[in-house]
């Protein structure tokens, strides 16, 4: 008879133990739901950004020209219209090469330093950059990309306005006031910060011509490291634009 009761008291103890683990299971695991500390295999992948092949922008481009041995500038305003092709360079890391072309009109008002004249220019340039892009949100759908590259530009159209004639500044000698040679084909190189919002963008950059060492005047001989004229361009360009 003692035999039976200890059975059946085991029995009940056995079956209390089971419940109550199985009750401190689920607690644990609705727990662990709330705190999100969870694994699933079947969770779905977090969403891709799409990064799109071709952009299209228009500029607002102010520029300043300076001499060497001069102290007074000239300023323009300017406009430009650009499109790039953007290849990244591996699937896994965000750096891609942007390859392009790019029209830009600028033009003043009469430059008091030099006779009062006006001038207007009309350029094509070809930039190639390297832009590295910082995705701050999950979705990747704002991104900050710095960059840095070169270009090669060709001057079409070059005009100075003067005592009412107008004069070619991509001709060689002093034949305009500023007494330097504009050449028609330059290189330079840029650096900016491009800001994306999933298919529009906005940007700043800057840049410069590489340093060209110009003859004053027919009679200067740069052999004998006499003085020369440089002319420098200094652009500041603002963005807007949209990919596809």
């Amino acid at each position: 008879m003692r035999q039976i009761s200890k059975l059946i008291c085991f029995t009940i103890i056995s079956c209390l133990s089971i419940e109550a683990r199985a009750q401190f299971t689920d607690d644990d695991d609705e727990l662990s739901d709330d705190l999100g500390l969870y694994y699933d295999e079947d969770e779905e992948e977090k969403p891709q950004h799409r990064e799109y092949k071709n952009l299209i922008d228009v500029q607002y481009t102010p520029s300043r020209y300076t001499f060497h041995g001069a102290s007074s500038s000239i300023l323009s305003q300017g406009f430009a219209l650009g499109w790039a092709r953007s290849i990244q360079v591996t699937e896994d890391t965000p750096l891609f090469v942007e390859l392009g072309a790019q029209m830009k009109y600028d033009f003043t008002g009469e430059v008091k330093d030099h006779m009062n004249a006006s001038y207007r220019q009309l350029a094509f340039r070809i930039p190639a950059n390297v832009v590295y892009k910082f995705y701050p949100s999950r979705t990747r759908s704002f991104a900050l990309a710095p960059m840095a590259g070169v270009f090669c530009q060709v001057r079409a159209m070059g005009k100075e306005k003067a005592g009412g004639q107008s004069r070619n500044i991509t001709d060689n000698g002093n034949k305009n006031t500023t007494g330097a040679v504009w050449k028609r084909f330059q290189l330079g190189w840029q650096a900016g910060l491009k800001m994306y919002w999933d298919r529009y963008y906005c940007g700043f950059t800057y840049a410069q011509d590489f340093h060209d060492r110009l003859v004053n005047d027919s009679s200067v001989d740069a052999s004998k490291g006499e003085d020369k004229m440089i002319c420098r361009m200094h652009e500041y360009s603002v963005h807007l634009g949209i990919c596809f």
